[in-house]
């Protein structure tokens, strides 16, 4: 599965793939789209579905359309494989119809009234982590003393996430807020100044981070390759 849309759309792209790892295959594709996909470029896939982040990279794309609700900018959108599979084998770009999966407004559990509340800080990146319904998204952080002189961050932070079903089966996206729930990532490349959102997970290889320089190197991708299951640090490098 790839996802992709502009800065401005308000619906994404999806292209299936069936079977890519067949040479006589690989160019069979279909076209979806997306509603409340925002710029869509974060996705994580398991073994039950596709989760999309309904990120959008412009304030004013928000508050209007398919955004209107999407007020901390971190919308999660679950596709259903079972969908994919059942829809039209078309490249026209057929709308999936929102009454097909589901977007969730991130929440955290509040330790004091261990009551759900809402998560208020975007997410534009998320990958599958060790087993289904359990993820890492990217959490900026803002703190003054984490800039670079050009600017770019000294760390990546990132936090666990899980999906989970309250005692009336209602389904939640969960940001973890606990210390062992959360860590950073050094920004050690030569050039620091970079943007990109797309993480991969795999316990063989670790955390994949991928990268562009956006300053002096503007066609230069980087992959930065982290350790995170062999110690308890919170601080990776």
């Amino acid at each position: 599965f790839v996802c992709k849309s502009s800065s401005t759309e308000q619906y994404a792209a999806l292209f299936y793939f069936p079977d890519i790892t067949n040479s006589t295959t690989r160019e069979e594709y279909y076209i979806y789209r997306i509603a409340m996909a925002g710029h869509a470029n974060g996705m994580a896939i398991d073994n039950d579905a596709i989760y999309i982040t309904g990120w959008v990279d412009k304030e004013d794309n928000r508050g209007e359309g398919n955004q209107e609700d999407n007020t901390y900018n971190n919308w999660i959108i679950e596709v259903p494989l079972s969908v994919i599979e059942n829809l039209p084998k078309t490249k026209t770009g057929e709308k999936i119809s929102t009454s097909k999966y589901n977007v969730y407004k991130p929440e955290y559990i509040n330790e004091t009234t261990n009551e759900y509340e809402e998560y208020t800080a975007a997410i534009m990146s998320i990958t599958k982590y060790k087993n289904n319904n359990s993820f890492i998204i990217g959490r900026k952080i803002s703190s003054s003393d984490n800039k670079n002189t050009d600017g770019s961050s000294k760390y990546f932070g990132y936090r666990l996430a899980r999906l989970e079903t309250d005692s009336e089966g209602i389904k939640h996206f969960v940001v973890s807020t606990d210390f062992n729930g959360r860590f950073a990532v050094e920004n050690n490349m030569e050039t620091t100044d970079t943007t990109g959102q797309d993480l991969c997970y795999s316990p063989y290889t670790g955390l994949l981070i991928a990268k562009w320089c956006k300053s002096d190197l503007p066609c230069k991708n980087v992959i930065l390759r982290v350790d995170i299951d062999n110690d308890s640090y919170t601080t990776k490098t």
